[in-house]
Protein backbone atom coordinates (compact mmCIF):
# COMPACT_ATOMS: atom_id res chain seq x y z
CA UNK A 1 0.00 0.00 0.00
CA UNK A 2 3.02 2.37 1.01
CA UNK A 3 4.63 1.32 -2.88
CA UNK A 4 1.13 2.60 -4.13
CA UNK A 5 0.72 5.63 -2.38
CA UNK A 6 4.79 6.38 -3.42
CA UNK A 7 3.75 5.79 -7.09
CA UNK A 8 0.63 8.01 -7.18
CA UNK A 9 2.74 10.98 -5.82
CA UNK A 10 5.69 10.62 -8.10
CA UNK A 11 3.16 10.65 -11.08
CA UNK A 12 2.20 13.90 -9.98
CA UNK A 13 5.96 15.21 -10.20
CA UNK A 14 6.44 13.55 -13.57
CA UNK A 15 3.27 15.55 -14.38
CA UNK A 16 4.97 19.04 -13.33
CA UNK A 17 7.77 17.91 -15.59
CA UNK A 18 5.75 17.47 -18.20
CA UNK A 19 4.19 21.23 -18.06
CA UNK A 20 0.71 19.88 -16.50
CA UNK A 21 -0.10 22.43 -14.03
CA UNK A 22 -2.36 21.86 -10.66
CA UNK A 23 -6.06 21.26 -11.87
CA UNK A 24 -7.66 21.26 -8.60
CA UNK A 25 -10.99 21.93 -10.27
CA UNK A 26 -10.66 18.63 -11.41
CA UNK A 27 -12.33 16.55 -8.49
CA UNK A 28 -15.63 18.52 -9.25
CA UNK A 29 -15.75 17.48 -12.30
CA UNK A 30 -17.00 13.56 -11.40
CA UNK A 31 -20.81 13.56 -10.81
CA UNK A 32 -20.47 13.49 -6.70
CA UNK A 33 -22.38 9.62 -6.56
CA UNK A 34 -19.76 8.31 -8.73
CA UNK A 35 -16.99 8.30 -6.71
CA UNK A 36 -18.82 5.87 -4.27
CA UNK A 37 -19.68 3.63 -7.62
CA UNK A 38 -16.99 0.60 -7.22
CA UNK A 39 -17.47 0.07 -10.84
CA UNK A 40 -16.71 3.89 -11.67
CA UNK A 41 -14.19 4.21 -9.75
CA UNK A 42 -12.06 0.94 -11.34
CA UNK A 43 -12.37 2.12 -14.55
CA UNK A 44 -12.26 6.53 -13.83
CA UNK A 45 -10.65 6.90 -10.76
CA UNK A 46 -12.73 9.06 -8.08
CA UNK A 47 -11.01 12.35 -9.85
CA UNK A 48 -9.81 12.59 -13.51
CA UNK A 49 -6.58 14.28 -12.68
CA UNK A 50 -3.72 13.34 -10.84
CA UNK A 51 -2.58 16.85 -11.15
CA UNK A 52 -5.32 17.47 -8.76
CA UNK A 53 -4.90 17.05 -4.56
CA UNK A 54 -7.55 14.91 -4.81
CA UNK A 55 -5.64 12.44 -2.40
CA UNK A 56 -7.81 9.72 -0.87
CA UNK A 57 -11.37 8.79 -1.49
CA UNK A 58 -12.26 9.98 1.75
CA UNK A 59 -16.16 9.93 0.28
CA UNK A 60 -16.45 5.98 -0.13
CA UNK A 61 -18.12 4.08 2.03
CA UNK A 62 -17.26 0.40 3.78
CA UNK A 63 -20.70 -1.16 1.68
CA UNK A 64 -19.07 0.38 -1.54
CA UNK A 65 -16.92 -2.74 -1.29
CA UNK A 66 -14.07 -0.49 -3.66
CA UNK A 67 -10.92 -1.65 -3.93
CA UNK A 68 -8.32 -0.59 -2.16
CA UNK A 69 -5.89 0.30 -4.79
CA UNK A 70 -8.88 2.76 -6.47
CA UNK A 71 -9.06 4.80 -3.47
CA UNK A 72 -5.85 5.96 -4.08
CA UNK A 73 -5.44 8.97 -7.41
CA UNK A 74 -4.06 7.92 -10.29
CA UNK A 75 -3.24 9.19 -14.43
CA UNK A 76 -6.98 9.99 -15.57
CA UNK A 77 -8.42 11.18 -18.66
CA UNK A 78 -8.03 15.09 -17.89
CA UNK A 79 -3.97 14.11 -17.95
CA UNK A 80 -4.74 12.10 -21.04
CA UNK A 81 -6.15 15.03 -22.17
CA UNK A 82 -3.86 17.56 -21.82
CA UNK A 83 -0.63 15.29 -22.84
CA UNK A 84 -2.92 15.23 -26.34
CA UNK A 85 -3.28 19.25 -26.62
CA UNK A 86 0.25 19.52 -25.62
CA UNK A 87 2.48 16.94 -27.05
CA UNK A 88 0.08 15.64 -30.69
CA UNK A 89 2.18 15.81 -33.62
CA UNK A 90 -0.28 18.42 -36.11
CA UNK A 91 0.11 17.42 -39.63
CA UNK A 92 0.88 20.08 -42.09
CA UNK A 93 1.59 23.08 -39.46
CA UNK A 94 5.28 24.53 -39.75
CA UNK A 95 4.66 27.03 -37.65
CA UNK A 96 2.45 27.99 -33.94
CA UNK A 97 -0.03 30.18 -35.69
CA UNK A 98 -1.12 27.14 -38.20
CA UNK A 99 -1.71 25.09 -35.00
CA UNK A 100 -4.04 27.26 -33.75
CA UNK A 101 -7.16 25.31 -35.28
CA UNK A 102 -6.29 22.43 -34.20
CA UNK A 103 -5.25 22.75 -30.73
CA UNK A 104 -8.81 24.73 -30.58
CA UNK A 105 -10.63 22.08 -31.67
CA UNK A 106 -9.31 19.92 -29.35
CA UNK A 107 -10.09 22.35 -26.48
CA UNK A 108 -13.30 22.45 -27.54
CA UNK A 109 -14.18 18.88 -26.24
CA UNK A 110 -14.04 20.60 -23.00
CA UNK A 111 -17.24 22.15 -24.14
CA UNK A 112 -19.20 18.24 -23.97
CA UNK A 113 -16.95 16.34 -22.07
CA UNK A 114 -16.64 18.09 -18.03
CA UNK A 115 -13.53 16.00 -16.37
CA UNK A 116 -11.95 17.78 -19.35
CA UNK A 117 -11.92 21.01 -17.51
CA UNK A 118 -9.23 22.62 -15.90
CA UNK A 119 -9.30 24.73 -12.96
CA UNK A 120 -8.84 28.40 -12.56
CA UNK A 121 -4.95 28.56 -11.66
CA UNK A 122 -5.79 31.67 -9.07
CA UNK A 123 -3.18 32.10 -6.70
CA UNK A 124 -5.19 32.79 -3.73
CA UNK A 125 -8.93 32.05 -2.77
CA UNK A 126 -9.92 35.50 -2.94
CA UNK A 127 -8.96 35.72 -6.84
CA UNK A 128 -10.54 32.16 -7.59
CA UNK A 129 -13.91 32.41 -6.33
CA UNK A 130 -15.20 28.82 -7.19
CA UNK A 131 -16.40 26.31 -4.68
CA UNK A 132 -15.26 23.47 -7.24
CA UNK A 133 -11.72 24.85 -7.65
CA UNK A 134 -10.45 23.00 -4.53
CA UNK A 135 -7.25 21.39 -3.03
CA UNK A 136 -7.47 18.34 -0.56
CA UNK A 137 -11.41 17.87 -1.92
CA UNK A 138 -13.12 14.91 -3.48
CA UNK A 139 -16.63 14.80 -4.71
CA UNK A 140 -17.03 18.43 -4.38
CA UNK A 141 -19.65 18.42 -7.48
CA UNK A 142 -21.52 18.74 -4.13
CA UNK A 143 -19.66 19.37 -1.28
CA UNK A 144 -22.52 18.85 1.27
CA UNK A 145 -23.35 15.63 0.34
CA UNK A 146 -19.37 14.68 0.29
CA UNK A 147 -18.53 15.95 3.01
CA UNK A 148 -21.53 14.26 5.17
CA UNK A 149 -20.30 11.16 3.70
CA UNK A 150 -16.05 12.43 5.09
CA UNK A 151 -17.85 13.31 8.43
CA UNK A 152 -19.20 9.54 8.63
CA UNK A 153 -15.57 8.26 7.65
CA UNK A 154 -13.93 10.38 10.65
CA UNK A 155 -16.22 9.58 13.00
CA UNK A 156 -15.65 5.53 12.24
CA UNK A 157 -12.16 6.41 12.49
CA UNK A 158 -11.94 8.21 16.34
CA UNK A 159 -12.72 4.74 17.90
CA UNK A 160 -9.59 2.77 16.02
CA UNK A 161 -6.99 5.06 17.10
CA UNK A 162 -5.97 3.22 20.38
CA UNK A 163 -6.01 -0.08 18.70
CA UNK A 164 -3.90 1.74 16.36
CA UNK A 165 -1.42 3.44 17.55
CA UNK A 166 -0.85 1.70 21.21
CA UNK A 167 2.70 -0.45 20.57
CA UNK A 168 4.00 -1.52 23.95
CA UNK A 169 7.53 -0.01 24.86
CA UNK A 170 6.31 3.13 22.62
CA UNK A 171 5.22 6.36 23.65
CA UNK A 172 1.49 8.43 22.74
CA UNK A 173 3.40 10.38 20.39
CA UNK A 174 1.19 8.45 17.29
CA UNK A 175 -1.75 8.87 19.26
CA UNK A 176 -1.45 12.63 19.42
CA UNK A 177 -0.09 13.59 15.92
CA UNK A 178 -3.14 10.51 13.95
CA UNK A 179 -5.60 12.19 16.69
CA UNK A 180 -4.37 16.23 15.44
CA UNK A 181 -4.39 15.39 12.13
CA UNK A 182 -7.69 13.97 12.10
CA UNK A 183 -9.11 17.53 13.34
CA UNK A 184 -7.14 18.67 10.75
CA UNK A 185 -8.86 17.05 8.32
CA UNK A 186 -12.47 17.58 9.49
CA UNK A 187 -11.49 21.27 9.78
CA UNK A 188 -10.43 21.01 6.14
CA UNK A 189 -13.75 19.20 4.57
CA UNK A 190 -15.75 21.49 6.47
CA UNK A 191 -13.93 24.38 4.69
CA UNK A 192 -14.78 22.70 1.73
CA UNK A 193 -18.59 23.44 2.59
CA UNK A 194 -17.72 27.26 3.91
CA UNK A 195 -16.24 27.93 0.31
CA UNK A 196 -19.86 27.34 -1.30
CA UNK A 197 -21.01 30.63 0.41
CA UNK A 198 -20.39 33.42 -1.81
CA UNK A 199 -18.85 31.42 -4.53
CA UNK A 200 -19.14 31.16 -8.56
CA UNK A 201 -18.52 28.22 -10.45
CA UNK A 202 -15.51 29.52 -13.25
CA UNK A 203 -15.34 28.31 -15.85
CA UNK A 204 -12.09 28.83 -18.00
CA UNK A 205 -13.03 29.78 -21.93
CA UNK A 206 -10.71 31.63 -24.45
CA UNK A 207 -11.73 32.13 -28.24
CA UNK A 208 -14.56 30.69 -29.56
CA UNK A 209 -15.58 29.56 -26.89
CA UNK A 210 -19.19 31.15 -25.85
CA UNK A 211 -20.83 31.52 -22.64
CA UNK A 212 -20.06 33.09 -18.85
CA UNK A 213 -16.75 32.37 -17.44
CA UNK A 214 -18.48 33.20 -13.78
CA UNK A 215 -21.93 31.91 -12.73
CA UNK A 216 -22.75 32.73 -8.97
CA UNK A 217 -23.74 29.60 -6.97
CA UNK A 218 -27.47 29.28 -6.43
CA UNK A 219 -28.93 29.89 -3.08
CA UNK A 220 -30.47 26.46 -3.01
CA UNK A 221 -26.91 25.26 -2.95
CA UNK A 222 -25.49 27.96 -0.14
CA UNK A 223 -28.52 27.83 2.04
CA UNK A 224 -27.61 23.84 2.25
CA UNK A 225 -24.22 24.78 2.87
CA UNK A 226 -25.09 27.05 5.98
CA UNK A 227 -27.12 24.47 7.55
CA UNK A 228 -25.00 21.66 6.97
CA UNK A 229 -21.99 24.09 9.21
CA UNK A 230 -24.82 24.99 11.66
CA UNK A 231 -25.49 20.99 12.22
CA UNK A 232 -22.12 19.83 11.92
CA UNK A 233 -19.65 22.45 12.64
CA UNK A 234 -21.12 25.17 15.06
CA UNK A 235 -23.01 22.29 16.90
CA UNK A 236 -19.97 20.82 18.94
CA UNK A 237 -18.32 17.92 17.29
CA UNK A 238 -18.79 15.70 20.26
CA UNK A 239 -17.00 12.96 18.89
CA UNK A 240 -13.59 14.53 19.07
CA UNK A 241 -14.01 14.03 23.24
CA UNK A 242 -13.32 10.84 23.85
CA UNK A 243 -11.45 10.96 26.97
CA UNK A 244 -10.08 7.41 26.61
CA UNK A 245 -7.73 9.35 23.73
CA UNK A 246 -7.56 13.12 25.31
CA UNK A 247 -6.66 11.86 28.63
CA UNK A 248 -3.29 10.00 27.16
CA UNK A 249 -2.43 13.32 25.11
CA UNK A 250 -2.44 16.56 27.54
CA UNK A 251 -4.18 17.16 30.70
CA UNK A 252 -5.89 19.90 28.96
CA UNK A 253 -6.77 21.35 25.29
CA UNK A 254 -9.56 20.43 23.96
CA UNK A 255 -11.16 22.95 24.81
CA UNK A 256 -8.77 25.15 22.35
CA UNK A 257 -8.59 22.47 19.94
CA UNK A 258 -12.40 22.60 19.31
CA UNK A 259 -12.51 26.53 19.20
CA UNK A 260 -9.64 26.68 17.14
CA UNK A 261 -11.54 24.63 14.57
CA UNK A 262 -14.58 26.01 14.70
CA UNK A 263 -13.27 29.88 14.62
CA UNK A 264 -11.60 29.03 11.51
CA UNK A 265 -15.21 28.29 9.83
CA UNK A 266 -15.85 30.96 11.01
CA UNK A 267 -13.90 32.92 9.90
CA UNK A 268 -14.19 31.45 6.42
CA UNK A 269 -17.14 33.02 6.18
CA UNK A 270 -16.63 36.23 7.22
CA UNK A 271 -13.51 37.22 5.12
CA UNK A 272 -14.34 40.32 3.68
CA UNK A 273 -13.99 39.03 -0.34
CA UNK A 274 -16.39 36.55 0.17
CA UNK A 275 -19.23 39.46 1.92
CA UNK A 276 -18.18 41.39 -0.88
CA UNK A 277 -18.85 39.37 -3.26
CA UNK A 278 -22.67 38.33 -1.69
CA UNK A 279 -22.97 42.58 -1.49
CA UNK A 280 -22.22 42.61 -5.80
CA UNK A 281 -24.39 39.12 -5.94
CA UNK A 282 -27.17 40.74 -4.52
CA UNK A 283 -27.01 44.15 -6.85
CA UNK A 284 -27.67 42.68 -9.91
CA UNK A 285 -30.99 41.36 -8.53
CA UNK A 286 -32.46 37.49 -8.80
CA UNK A 287 -33.18 34.91 -6.34
CA UNK A 288 -30.11 34.88 -4.44
CA UNK A 289 -28.19 34.43 -1.05
CA UNK A 290 -28.17 37.58 0.72
CA UNK A 291 -25.09 38.41 3.21
CA UNK A 292 -28.17 39.43 5.71
CA UNK A 293 -29.61 36.44 5.36
CA UNK A 294 -26.36 34.03 5.97
CA UNK A 295 -25.34 36.41 8.48
CA UNK A 296 -28.45 35.59 10.57
CA UNK A 297 -28.78 32.19 10.08
CA UNK A 298 -25.35 31.79 11.35
CA UNK A 299 -26.13 33.75 14.31
CA UNK A 300 -29.24 31.57 14.97
CA UNK A 301 -27.00 28.42 14.49
CA UNK A 302 -24.41 29.68 16.94
CA UNK A 303 -26.74 31.09 19.74
CA UNK A 304 -29.68 28.47 19.36
CA UNK A 305 -29.68 28.16 23.11
CA UNK A 306 -31.03 31.80 23.68
CA UNK A 307 -34.69 30.31 21.87
CA UNK A 308 -34.67 27.32 24.40
CA UNK A 309 -37.40 26.92 27.36
CA UNK A 310 -34.61 26.23 29.70
CA UNK A 311 -32.18 28.02 28.51
CA UNK A 312 -28.51 26.24 29.33
CA UNK A 313 -25.08 26.79 27.24
CA UNK A 314 -22.40 24.42 27.90
CA UNK A 315 -18.58 25.59 28.00
CA UNK A 316 -18.07 24.37 24.24
CA UNK A 317 -20.51 26.38 23.18
CA UNK A 318 -20.11 29.49 24.94
CA UNK A 319 -16.03 29.64 24.02
CA UNK A 320 -17.49 29.41 20.33
CA UNK A 321 -20.04 32.45 21.07
CA UNK A 322 -17.15 34.05 22.34
CA UNK A 323 -15.45 33.65 19.13
CA UNK A 324 -18.59 34.93 17.33
CA UNK A 325 -18.16 38.11 19.12
CA UNK A 326 -14.94 38.37 18.80
CA UNK A 327 -14.74 37.78 14.88
CA UNK A 328 -17.79 40.74 14.50
CA UNK A 329 -15.81 43.40 16.77
CA UNK A 330 -12.41 43.01 14.11
CA UNK A 331 -15.22 43.41 11.46
CA UNK A 332 -16.91 46.20 12.59
CA UNK A 333 -14.32 48.13 14.58
CA UNK A 334 -11.26 47.27 12.45
CA UNK A 335 -9.44 50.16 10.64
CA UNK A 336 -11.93 51.75 7.97
CA UNK A 337 -9.53 51.27 5.64
CA UNK A 338 -9.48 47.04 6.49
CA UNK A 339 -10.80 45.30 2.91
CA UNK A 340 -9.12 47.42 1.05
CA UNK A 341 -5.49 46.14 0.05
CA UNK A 342 -3.78 46.12 -2.82
CA UNK A 343 -3.06 42.81 -4.30
CA UNK A 344 -1.10 41.22 -7.36
CA UNK A 345 -3.61 39.62 -9.61
CA UNK A 346 -2.72 36.34 -11.20
CA UNK A 347 -0.82 36.65 -14.72
CA UNK A 348 -1.06 39.90 -14.45
CA UNK A 349 1.31 42.99 -13.94
CA UNK A 350 -1.64 45.30 -12.69
CA UNK A 351 -2.88 46.12 -9.00
CA UNK A 352 -6.38 46.22 -7.55
CA UNK A 353 -8.19 46.85 -4.94
CA UNK A 354 -9.39 43.27 -3.45
CA UNK A 355 -12.45 44.97 -2.13
CA UNK A 356 -13.91 48.54 -1.81
CA UNK A 357 -15.05 51.01 1.25
CA UNK A 358 -18.55 51.18 0.25
CA UNK A 359 -18.97 47.32 0.06
CA UNK A 360 -17.57 46.67 3.50
CA UNK A 361 -19.39 49.70 5.21
CA UNK A 362 -22.36 47.73 3.84
CA UNK A 363 -20.84 44.30 5.40
CA UNK A 364 -20.36 46.40 8.75
CA UNK A 365 -23.84 47.91 8.64
CA UNK A 366 -25.20 44.31 8.60
CA UNK A 367 -23.34 42.96 11.24
CA UNK A 368 -23.93 45.58 13.47
CA UNK A 369 -27.81 44.87 12.79
CA UNK A 370 -26.98 41.04 13.80
CA UNK A 371 -25.52 42.46 17.40
CA UNK A 372 -28.67 44.66 17.86
CA UNK A 373 -30.55 41.37 17.58
CA UNK A 374 -28.45 39.12 19.59
CA UNK A 375 -28.66 41.64 22.30
CA UNK A 376 -32.17 41.55 22.60
CA UNK A 377 -32.38 37.66 22.72
CA UNK A 378 -30.25 37.90 24.85
CA UNK A 379 -32.19 40.18 27.33
CA UNK A 380 -35.42 37.80 26.74
CA UNK A 381 -33.50 34.58 27.26
CA UNK A 382 -32.17 35.78 30.74
CA UNK A 383 -35.38 34.75 33.00
CA UNK A 384 -34.44 31.76 31.64
CA UNK A 385 -31.13 30.62 32.51
CA UNK A 386 -30.97 27.72 34.20
CA UNK A 387 -27.22 27.83 35.68
CA UNK A 388 -25.10 30.50 36.89
CA UNK A 389 -22.42 29.84 34.62
CA UNK A 390 -24.42 30.65 31.39
CA UNK A 391 -26.15 33.34 33.20
CA UNK A 392 -22.46 34.82 33.94
CA UNK A 393 -21.54 33.94 30.08
CA UNK A 394 -24.90 36.17 28.61
CA UNK A 395 -24.47 39.31 31.08
CA UNK A 396 -20.96 39.34 29.86
CA UNK A 397 -21.93 38.89 26.40
CA UNK A 398 -24.67 41.65 26.40
CA UNK A 399 -21.58 44.02 27.94
CA UNK A 400 -19.53 43.08 25.16
CA UNK A 401 -21.85 43.52 22.61
CA UNK A 402 -22.70 47.32 24.04
CA UNK A 403 -18.62 47.81 23.54
CA UNK A 404 -18.55 46.54 20.00
CA UNK A 405 -21.46 48.84 19.09
CA UNK A 406 -20.30 51.64 20.83
CA UNK A 407 -16.44 51.60 22.10
CA UNK A 408 -16.12 54.77 22.99
CA UNK A 409 -18.71 54.74 25.68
Amino acid sequence: LMGRMVEYVVAHEIGHTLGLAHNFKASSMYPADSVRSRTWVHRMGHTPSIMDYARYNYVAQPEDSIDVNDLVPRVGPYDRFAIMWGYTPIAGATTPEQERPALDSIARMQDSVPWYRFGHLAESRADNPDPGDEAEAVGDADAVKSTGYGLRNIERTMPMLLRVTQKPGEDNSDLEEIYGRLVGQWSDEMGHVANIIGGATARVKYGSQSGAVYTPVSRERQVAAIEFLNAHVFRTPAFFLDDAVTSRIEANGSLSRINDAQARILHTLLEDWRVQRMIEISARGGDVYRLPEMLADVRRGIWTELGDRSVAIDVYRRNLQRSYLDQLDAKINGSRSEGFTIVLTPNSRSRRPASTPASMADARAAMRAELVTLRADIVAALPRVVDAATRAHLEDSRVEIDRILDPNR
